[in-house]
């Protein structure tokens, strides 16, 4: 899975680690109107991170129930 700008080195850390650099380095400059396009994207990230997460989830199962006769060989809670 790609990283997708989660984290980074932060353009004024040189090789430190940001967690959401763009929403934090545009927090820290003070530039409103990219922090919230960059909270928009990052959002949407992490949007298509849950339904990946979810559809894996959706085919572990299956690919589990299929070889157990007995039914499912675990469940999984996937809601918050």
């Amino acid at each position: 899975m790609q990283n997708r700008g989660l984290n980074a080195p932060g353009f004024y850390t040189g090789y430190g680690v940001k967690t959401l650099p763009a929403v934090r380095e545009s927090i820290e400059q003070k530039e409103w109107k990219q922090a919230d396009e960059q909270i928009v994207r990052v959002g949407k990230v992490l949007e298509n991170t849950g339904e990946a997460i979810e559809g894996a989830t959706a085919e572990l199962k299956k690919a589990v129930d299929s070889r157990q006769p007995g039914g499912p060989a675990f469940t999984v809670d996937c809601e918050p």
